[in-house]
Formats: C-alpha cells, structure tokens, sequence
C-alpha cells in the first residue's frame, strides 16, 4: 500500500510539473506575441510620425531618424521608401530655392531613386505603389535630357500602376497627383519632338484647365505646321496668363504665326505687344527690324537691331544683319 501511495504521489507531481511547464510555455508564447504586436504598433506610430515630418518640410530631421531605421534594418521596405521620399521633396526644395539644376538638388535626386529602386527589388507583398515609381520618373526627368528614357519607364509604371491602386488619382497633394504625371509626360514627348503624343498627354492634363497646357498644346500644333489651331491655343494662353514670361511667350507666338501665314499687319501689331510689355525681350526688337527691312526702312531696321544686341550682345541674327549691312557698305 506504502508503494501504491507513493507511485500514486509521483504521478501527481510529474502531472503538477507537467502541467506548470505548459503554463509557463504558454505564458511565454502570450509574452512573445504581445511583444511582436506592441513592437509591430510601436514601428507603425514611427513611420506615421516620420509621414507627419515630412509633410512638414523638417527633411533634415527626418534624414536623421530614417538613418538610424535603415541601419537597425537595411532591408526594410518602408524604411526605403520613406527615405526615398524624403530625399526626393529635398532635392525639390534645393531646387525651387536654387533655381533649379544644382549639384545639390541632382545628389539628392540620384539618393532618391537608389532608395526607392531597393525597395522596388525587395518588394514581395506589393507594396509599393504608383506614387513610388512617379518619384523616380520625376528624378530621372530633374536629372536631365541624358534621363529621358529612364524617366519615360517609371513614369509610365506609375500611369499603369495607378490603374489599380489609385494612389495618384485620389491624392490630394498639389505635386502627387495624376495630372502632374501626365504634365511629366506631355513635357518629355514635347522635348523630344513626339509632339501627337504630346498633344494627348497635355489635354489629359488640362481636366481643371491650365495655361501651360495650352501653351504646350499650342507649341506642339506649331511644330506639326498646324498654324491655325495654334494660334487659337496662344489666343487662349494671351487673354489668361498671369504671368509676364507666359504672356510674352503667347504674344511671341501669335506674331510668328501669322508673319508665317503672310498676316504682316497683324504680327507687327504682336510683336509691338511683346516689347510694350517686355522692353528686354531681344527677339521681339529683331523681328520688328526684319519688318522695318522688308518695308525699306532700313534706317529703323538697324535702330531696332542694335536695340536688340543691347539687350542680349550674343543675339546671333542680330550680329549677322548687322555685319552684312556693314560689308556693303564699305564695298561701295
């Protein structure tokens, strides 16, 4: 009976200690788990907060704190995004306090794109969206012409990626919206003389109405020879332009179009425009000498040339009609 009772306790204590290890194994597993949720949290308030940051234009801050992410995690896939983001509104504002094209402004571009291409290449859950790949495109585009194709590629990605995720569709950022990607496109198809696929790009652009649109618009039907529709656009670009270089350009054009369309009157008429509103727009007081030489006024013509090298001395046409009068002079 003594041994009955005493194999009878020993059972009860391997089922006790059974029993506390399995508590304690499960208390641990709750330990962990709630740990993994808090950490998940407490990183998602991070990014939130660094989100909140850059929107407020404190770049510098940010650049600190997602440093110190990407060292703790190098492969993290919003840590890199953000960066890439950050460093692109950088650049941006380097650029626009600048004016545009620094070394300053391309450094942080190319930091931008080589965050956010990582990401890309890490990418397994698809995170990332078209916004993404619109920030690479536009910094290829400020990176310059040599760019082009590289940013045709993303920005296009980001026009296709948009289909589905709607991020630059329902964004209420100024900057990254899908206007401003078609606006990216159209002016890329304009530089690189695709002017029809420019023309397309520009009208899906102009749903709210936009003066560069039509002055683009405008510059592409002139580059095809379609003068008549140009001169509507620059119409329209004329009577809303608000501001001078715009409005200068609309009446640059107008008088081209219709000196080139045999409308003379009407060209002088612009082109006087121009220079009432723009005394140092040099092209206007050349355009108006050849005018002045075509009437037989060439005491006028010279007058308005030398005006017009006043303004700007490497005006090449300028320098040339002005040479030429000067030789035949001295022959006779």
């Amino acid at each position: 009976m003594y041994k009955t009772t005493m194999a009878f306790n020993s059972n009860t204590k391997q089922r006790r200690s059974t029993k506390i290890k399995r508590i304690v194994l499960i208390i641990f597993i709750v330990i962990g788990l709630v740990y993994s949720i808090y950490s998940m949290f407490r990183r998602s308030d991070v990014f939130v907060s660094l989100k909140g940051l850059i929107e407020d234009g404190e770049f510098k801050r940010v650049e600190k704190l997602i440093e110190r992410l990407h060292k703790a995690d190098p492969l993290n896939i919003k840590t890199l995004r953000l960066m890439g983001e950050n460093y692109f509104l950088q650049a941006m504002r380097v650029d626009h306090i600048k004016d545009d094209q620094t070394e300053e402004g391309w450094e942080l571009y190319k930091k931008a794109v080589k965050s956010l291409k990582k990401a890309i290449l890490l990418d397994k859950t698809n995170s990332i969206n078209s916004k993404d790949y619109f920030i690479i495109g536009f910094s290829y585009l400020k990176k310059g012409d040599a760019y082009f194709k590289n940013s045709i590629k993303f920005l296009k990605l980001a026009e296709e990626k948009n289909k589905n995720d709607r991020v630059l569709s329902e964004n209420d950022s100024l900057l990254f919206r899908l206007e401003s990607l078609y606006k990216l496109l159209g002016y890329i198809f304009y530089k690189t003389a695709k002017y029809n696929k420019a023309i397309q790009y520009y009208k899906m652009a102009n749903k709210n109405k936009s003066v560069l649109n039509y002055l683009y618009i405008g510059l592409s039907l002139k580059h095809m020879n379609k003068f008549k529709k140009a001169i509507t656009l620059f119409n329209v670009v004329n009577d809303y332009a608000n501001t001078l270089e715009l409005k200068t350009k609309a009446l640059y054009n107008l008088a081209w179009l219709n000196h080139s369309l045999g409308n003379f009157k009407l060209s002088k008429k612009y082109y006087l425009k121009c220079i009432a509103i723009n005394t140092n727009f040099a092209e206007g007081y050349y355009w108006l000498g050849k005018m002045e030489e075509k009437s037989g006024k060439q005491k006028n013509a010279v007058s308005l040339w030398k005006k017009c090298l006043d303004i700007d001395p490497n005006f090449g046409p300028a320098i040339l009609k002005l040479a030429y009068l000067r030789r035949n002079k001295k022959k006779r």
